[in-house]
């Protein structure tokens, strides 16, 4: 045990550097260097500043990736298609990345990333089909 509490800054630190040279051979390495010790490190948010970012929410890179196209209004077809995946594995990451975020659909999904710092604004789409608040009847107004 004692041996692993040493090993990950020294790890941690390897696998930092391999990302901020974008050495993806050397980044492998480790990773699985880490998996075989049993050492966990920080899931990492999308990159801010040029730096990876340790977030809260534990999402896989995949699910990064998925969430930055959710909050974009893609589909999971269309998220399939730009991340040659099958549109059921896309269902899958959206049902996960909905989970960790505790949200109850998509658009709360792209809210919360987008107030957590996970996306930048840029990424957020207005639905075509989003209504206004002064466009909904009274009664529908009242209950926001």
């Amino acid at each position: 045990m004692r041996s692993r509490a040493v090993a990950r800054p020294a790890l941690a630190e390897a696998h930092r550097i391999a990302l901020e040279l974008g050495a993806t051979p050397l980044r492998e390495l480790i990773e699985g260097l880490l998996r075989r010790a049993r050492v966990s490190l920080p899931t990492l948010a999308p990159e801010r500043n040029g730096r990876r970012m340790p977030h809260r929410f534990k999402l896989t890179r995949r699910e990064d990736e998925v969430l930055q196209q959710v909050a974009a209004g893609r589909t999971n077809r269309q998220i399939a298609e730009s991340l040659f995946i099958t549109e059921k594995t896309a269902g899958v990451h959206v049902s996960n990345i909905l989970a960790k975020l505790d949200a109850r659909s998509r658009t709360e999904a792209a809210a919360i990333a987008l107030h957590e710092g996970l996306i930048p604004s840029a990424n957020i789409v207005a639905s075509p089909n989003a209504r206004r608040p002064e466009t909904l009847p009274v009664c529908a107004r009242q209950k926001r």
